[in-house]
């Protein structure tokens, strides 16, 4: 068994190894990372060429630069980590998808993980007139341009052959891409960085700065040691000599990277279906949410989606995937919405500190951003009991070891609750003002009205606006407000009613401040 991960850290355009230092500092010191060797890619990227006789590299020598490197220079003896930034994450997904189009995705089985930080997946429209005049035919900064069609097409393989590979073979290999933006990065922004990955999420910083660390506890490092921890811990529980690339000759699959039940185990374990917290996740009502519930469910999503081990069966590769997609969707959209909220003095009696936070959402819109992380999770757990069912079904799970009882466990395709929700936000400037009034429930809603308190005396509405006839699921309807001035409160809750098909009625209330 191989205790090292080979990590390759591959820099951006005009830039060099150099970039990493700061990164690179604090894993030398890291006790937890022992097990890394890390190695800088490194490639010629000049902002002009003065030689005759030279040329400046296209991005598909970089990529055969990056063949080599990985496939010759670091050998097939340890497990791979790529970590690349800006232009870099270009050139792996190139050299990624060059390896397909050689028939030789088995030959990237030992690759465990990619990691991109600002990667422009979609282009940069910083400068462009600016760089289309003074680089026009610099072939680096010309797959930066927006839809480049090379950089097109590479992100499609990469996506469909490799992020959503149902199997490994001579033209996919499944390997997890986590994608991070920077918050205040105007080169690439957040839409070309994050693009359509399934693992994605903002960290601070600029272009530049995203991927500078000056402690352990600094985000971009906090999550590159959780992506290396994770992918190291995977290989330990399976051992790597049991997941060993096969060689090019080699026409029979690994069993052991598609052994169903050991596939099946890894994924009870990391998201155990009886578990408190996956209880607690499925009632989750979001705006205040544990810590250790986010922790742990990003912990079993990123385990299983690092694993290597394989299912034979191809209904249930297809059931796990929709089940990590969704899930991931979810994950995604609570590292967005919701802000942790430490408690002061409380970390240290926790063995994980992010433990004692407590994670809050938003202020903006945080009916609209509830009812949007209920619809994910309800999509979640539709694809998570339909998969634990087909394991089921098809007898892997050990119900002595999960405390599983036999037979149907879960609803294998629950249905979402009907539900009505009615949402009011203030919307516009002082001098033209709209209560914007949204229907983000499952169903219609007639007759709705809105009341204002008599303690908002400044704040009025235009009454032939109201009542709306009727308000269907993703309806929004904005009616004219006026606020005047003199006394009342400027933050007050306004009732939203309004009648349902059944006759009943429904209200709501939503805060205000003007």
């Amino acid at each position: 068994m191989q205790d090292n991960l080979d990590v390759v850290f591959v820099h951006g355009l005009f830039s060099s190894p150099a970039t990493w230092d700061s990164i690179g500092s604090l894993m030398v010191a890291d006790t937890e990372l022992s097990f890394v060797s890390a190695h800088q890619f490194t490639y010629s990227s000049p902002k002009v060429r003065f030689r005759p006789d030279r040329r400046i590299p296209a991005i598909d020598d970089i990529a055969d630069l990056l063949k080599t490197f990985v496939h010759e220079q670091l050998g097939d003896q340890s497990p791979i980590f790529l970590v690349a930034h800006s232009q870099g994450g270009l050139i792996v997904q190139r050299y990624l998808a060059r390896m397909l189009m050689e028939g030789r995705g088995q030959e990237l089985e030992r690759i465990r993980g990619v990691v991109l930080f600002a990667c422009p997946n979609s282009g940069s429209e910083f400068a462009l007139s600016l760089r289309r005049s003074w680089w026009q035919r610099h072939p680096q900064e010309q797959s930066l341009r927006p839809f480049d069609s090379l950089v097109t097409d590479t992100h499609r393989t990469v996506l469909n052959q490799i992020v959503n590979a149902n199997s490994i073979g001579p033209s996919s290999c499944r390997i997890p891409f986590w994608a991070y933006g920077g918050s205040q990065d105007n080169v690439v922004k957040r839409a070309s960085a994050q693009s359509t990955f399934i693992h994605t999420s903002m960290l601070p910083g600029d272009h530049n700065s995203i991927i500078r660390a000056n402690a352990m506890n600094d985000a971009v490092y906090a999550v590159l040691r959780a992506r290396l921890i994770s992918a190291h811990s995977a290989d330990q529980e399976v051992g790597y000599a049991s997941i060993a690339a096969p060689s090019m000759t080699s026409k029979t699959p690994n069993v052991a990277h598609t052994g169903d039940r050991a596939r099946a185990e890894s994924f009870l374990q990391a998201l155990p279906p009886l578990a408190g917290w996956v209880r607690t996740l499925r009632v989750q009502d979001f705006f205040r949410v544990s810590g250790k519930t986010s922790r742990l469910f990003d912990a079993g999503l990123t385990s299983m989606t690092t694993n290597p081990i394989q299912y034979v069966d191809p209904d249930l590769r297809q059931a796990e995937l929709a089940c990590l997609h969704s899930g991931g969707k979810l994950m995604a959209a609570m590292i967005d919405l919701l802000f942790a909220d430490p408690l002061d003095g409380e970390a240290e009696k926790f063995e994980h500190p992010e433990d004692a936070w407590v994670l809050k959402l938003g202020e903006y819109q945080p009916s609209v951003d509830e009812s949007r992380l209920r619809g994910l999770r309800d999509d979640f757990f539709v694809t998570y009991d339909h998969f634990v069912n087909l394991l089921n079904e098809r007898d892997l799970i050990d119900h002595d070891q999960q405390q599983v009882p036999k037979g149907r466990i879960l609803q294998s395709a629950p249905q979402r609750k009907e539900a009505a929700r009615l949402v009011a936000r203030l919307e516009g400037s002082r001098g033209s003002r709209r209560l914007a009034i949204s229907n983000t429930g499952t169903v219609d809603v007639r007759g709705v009205s809105v009341a204002i308190p008599p303690e908002a005396s400044s704040f009025q509405l235009l009454e032939n606006d109201l009542p709306i006839d009727v308000m269907r699921p993703g309806d929004n309807v904005k009616v004219l407000a006026v606020v005047v001035m003199g006394g009342g409160k400027s933050i007050f809750d306004v009732e939203i009613t309004g009648t349902l098909e059944d006759g009943s009625d429904v209200r709501f209330y939503s805060k205000i401040s003007i």
